[in-house]
């Protein structure tokens, strides 16, 4: 019998010191624990979150910020661009990811159509990631409370209350969390801007020096355009002005040539190259395109180029660049530009030749060099095999026209070269030969805009003298800048 008293003794004592080690758990092990609920709780809370929507994804994450209230769109390498909307103490920034490559025409038409859903989804989206902040932020709430309560719990004279006052703590923690959520949710819906402050960062803060300039090019014709045109012919005049009177032969004695080269798929500099071809009333006689009017080579930028592109019925002659590809050819083509291909085409009385870089209808970018030299003696050769030498040798990279170049010079027979790729206008004389790199139309590409480079739009004129005459009679090179500067370089020549 004295076995089961031991036992019962010893069962008592246990009891006895897990009552009084449970003041001791209440006073050190509880608050660890809450503290850490509070520590992974807030973690949750501002933890981004992905969603799935269609063509791509779009990631959600709040930030504390005071005062905060700002939507943050970040835009990769191009910096960030934010916006003002509302007055609560948290900032939310939101990702949008494209998956995969848009490689045709008909692709790039099924995202522009996915769009309105695109934005309903990222709205659904964006509502299912404020609800999943929900439970964090009561969770957060109750622990603290309980933390707060267990603190005061811990103190003499409350012991007795044991788990009662933590217990009480949560649910008031938890309904002042409940509170919050519902005050900032207030607070932001009750402060939203209708018109909110736009913020920009990096490259993107050039995007407020590009809209003046992209508003007036979308403006009406009489309000837009109209009045660039009538800017571009004013200084035109001055120009020609200041070069003596008989330096500029009236319109109708010339044929007009517009160049443009290296436009790299943007959109501006295809709008001011259809301005200038139509002149005041008077269009030019064609325009010639010296090669990169699109950055990749895909048919969908040779689509958004032709129908940027209005030369008001003038023929459009052109030679491929580096930066083009055969898709891309085949929708210039199939869209009524002659593409020169060692052939030759004529603007009333002028001749203009041409050839496209080797690489204009491989993917390669990069220019090769020894194909280049190739094509520089098979050029030569095949001038050399004409009757009469042309009046104006199109080409893309002015290594392509080196050896024909050096013919020319060395045969006293007037020529006029046209190219683009430098990306830096210049004019220039070997002999009887003119060489006129006609820059950049696309303000350096529209990769480089913002890289201190200048940023000017250039374009070329070319003047023949109508009858027949010998030689090229002016040159007029117009730049336009992004920030709203023009100027114009008038060059007389033969008479």
């Amino acid at each position: 019998m004295a076995a089961p008293a031991f036992h019962r003794g010893i069962a008592a004592r246990l009891r006895g010191a897990l009552r009084a080690a449970a003041p001791a758990a209440l006073r050190f092990g509880l608050p660890v624990a809450l503290a850490a609920l509070v520590v992974a709780s807030s973690a949750a809370l501002l933890a981004p979150a992905s969603y799935r929507v269609p063509t791509g994804a779009v990631d959600f994450e709040l930030q504390p910020a005071w005062p905060g209230g700002r939507l943050i769109l970040p835009l990769g390498p191009a910096g960030v661009l934010s916006v003002r909307a509302h007055a609560m103490p948290a900032d939310v920034v939101v990702a949008y990811r494209v998956t995969g490559d848009i490689a045709s025409f008909e692709e790039a038409e099924q995202l522009v159509e996915e769009i309105p859903a695109l934005e309903a989804s990222v709205r659904d989206a964006f509502a299912d990631f404020l609800w999943s902040r929900l439970w964090p932020l009561l969770v957060m709430g109750a622990a603290a409370g309980a933390l707060v309560a267990t603190a005061s719990a811990a103190r003499p004279s409350h012991r007795r209350r044991g788990w009662r006052r933590p217990a009480a703590g949560a649910g008031a923690g938890l309904a002042v969390a409940a509170a919050l959520g519902l005050g900032f949710a207030g607070l932001a819906l009750a402060t939203v801007d209708p018109e909110p402050q736009v913020e920009y960062s990096g490259l993107a803060r050039n995007v407020q020096r590009l809209l003046p300039l992209v508003r007036q090019l979308r403006a009406s014709e009489e309000d837009g355009l109209g009045r660039l045109q009538a800017h571009l012919d004013g200084l035109e005049i001055v120009a020609a002005q200041l070069a003596g009177e008989t330096a500029r032969p009236p319109r109708e004695r010339v044929t007009r040539l517009l160049i443009v080269s290296d436009v790299h798929m943007n959109a501006y500099g295809a709008s001011l190259a259809s301005s200038i071809a139509a002149g005041e009333g008077t269009p030019v006689d064609a325009v010639v395109l010296a090669g990169d009017m699109t950055n990749f080579g895909r048919r969908v930028e040779a689509r958004l180029f032709v129908e940027s592109l209005d030369p008001s019925g003038a023929p459009v002659l052109m030679v491929g660049g580096n930066h083009e590809d055969a898709p891309a050819m085949a929708a210039f083509e199939d869209a009524g530009y002659q593409v020169l291909e060692f052939a030759a085409a004529t603007v009333g009385p002028v001749e203009v030749y041409g050839v496209s870089d080797p690489v204009a209808s491989s993917p390669a970018v990069e220019s090769d060099v020894v194909a280049l030299e190739e094509q520089s003696r098979e050029l030569r050769r095949r001038l050399e095999e004409r009757a009469d030498a042309p009046d104006v040798l199109a080409v893309h990279d002015g290594r392509q026209a080196a050896d024909a170049v050096e013919w020319a010079a060395e045969n006293d027979l007037p020529l006029t070269v046209v190219y683009g790729n430098s990306h830096v206008p210049s004019i220039s004389h070997e002999g009887p030969v003119v060489l006129i790199d006609a820059g950049t139309a696309g303000a350096s590409g529209y990769e480089q805009i913002g890289a201190q480079r200048g940023d000017w739009y250039t374009f070329v004129l070319l003047d023949f003298p109508r009858d027949g005459g010998s030689g090229l009679v002016a040159v007029t090179t117009l730049s336009y800048s992004v920030d709203g500067r023009s100027r114009v370089e008038y060059l007389p020549l033969a008479q």
